[in-house]
């Protein structure tokens, strides 16, 4: 099991989504951008913005 947790709340409900535990702090806040962009597309305030252009 992994030490970081990432989590998301849905745009319209406002309910809280586990994304997963991760070993990383990088993979937890790649898993929460995925998700971000999942539920907001461009709107999406993501971490690695960069990452998303390529």
């Amino acid at each position: 099991m992994g030490k970081w947790a990432s989590e998301i709340r849905t745009p319209n409900k406002g309910t809280i989504v586990c994304l997963c535990t991760f070993e990383t702090t990088e993979a937890a806040t790649a898993a929460y951008d995925q998700a971000a962009f999942e539920f907001k597309e461009t709107k999406a305030k993501l971490n690695f913005p960069e990452l998303r252009a390529s």
